[in-house]
This record gives structure tokens, sequence and C-alpha cells, in this order.
């Protein structure tokens, strides 16, 4: 497991990490967005109709 600029609400325990992880843009070009941004992408893009 990676974990990269999480946002953790209400977590109890705490987070593992182990391993090592490819990182994806060896297989293909991406640009991750932060993580504070996701709570409004997610509901613009989800549901019925959005696809």
């Amino acid at each position: 497991m990676v974990r990269r600029d999480n946002i953790l609400a209400d977590c109890n325990h705490a987070i593992e990490v182990r391993g090592a992880v490819t990182d994806p843009r060896t297989f293909y070009p991406y640009a991750a967005d932060g993580a504070a941004s996701v709570p409004t992408i997610v509901p613009a893009g989800a549901g019925v109709g959005k696809v």
C-alpha cells in the first residue's frame, strides 16, 4: 500500500503502509487531483446522467 497526500477524517486507527507500488506514470500519463478538491470533483461527475 502507498499513501500520497490523503486527508483522513474520523480515522480511529493507525494507517498501515507496507511494500512498494510501481508509480502508475510508468504505464500511462496522468495528473492526480489534490485530496482537498475530491469532495467537490466527485459529486460533480457522479450520478445518473453524468457519464
